[in-house]
């Protein structure tokens, strides 16, 4: 099977393609670049893309968190950034069971990208819960500091909007309590009462 054959396995398969994805690991070289490529022309204009082109991108997603493709961090995160409902069409659930692992797994080294969705307004907000998931992730796996992480959590109470309940503040509050963030408690409990959420 060649990588035109598999992409249209990607594309079409009613069930998992399980024959076709493990053929993608055999042809990673050649598909990492068409992936991308592929992230690219959806990001340019999502509205006019048709279903079998998302379906790729989903398995695309998740291969590029399978092969810990580092180049795929960026065009992956501004993937997130996309208005929830463009984003539902292209990963669903895994939006919030499988996103902030991918992400953790292409993490290049650079949190702001991350940063970058977690603050976005326009982005999802399950999709930026999910990365606040991600942040905690690479802390606990040391691959990033506190001194990263923590000042970002501090100063995202001021800058993540809208201020009303949202569950963007879960994903918020679910980070600090799994770094262990003791210094940010108050903060989680003033952020529970002007969001209202228990």
């Amino acid at each position: 099977m060649d990588t035109q054959a598999i992409m249209t396995d990607l594309e079409t398969a009613d069930r998992l393609p399980r024959e076709a994805l493990r053929l993608a690991d055999q042809h990673r070289a050649e598909l990492t670049p068409r992936f991308l490529a592929g992230i690219e022309t959806y990001l340019a204009n999502p509205s006019a893309h048709d279903a079998p082109s998302a379906q790729a991108l989903f398995y695309a997603f998740h291969l590029f968190g399978h092969w810990r493709e580092t180049s795929a961090c960026r065009p992956l995160a501004r993937l997130l950034r996309l208005p929830e409902d463009d984003l539902e069409v292209i990963l669903g659930e895994a939006v919030t069971e499988t996103a902030h692992r991918v992400m953790a797994s292409v993490f290049d080294g650079d949190p702001e990208p991350l940063f970058d969705i977690i603050l976005d307004p326009a982005a999802g907000q399950f999709a930026r819960s999910s990365m606040c998931d991600t942040l905690a992730m690479l802390l606990m796996r040391g691959r990033l500091e506190r001194q990263q992480v923590e000042p970002f959590l501090r100063e995202a109470f001021i800058r993540i909007e809208p201020k009303s309940e949202g569950f963007v503040w879960c994903g918020w509050m679910q980070a600090i309590a799994r770094s262990g963030f003791a210094e940010l408690t108050p903060l989680v409990r003033t952020g529970s009462s002007a969001s209202g959420i228990a």
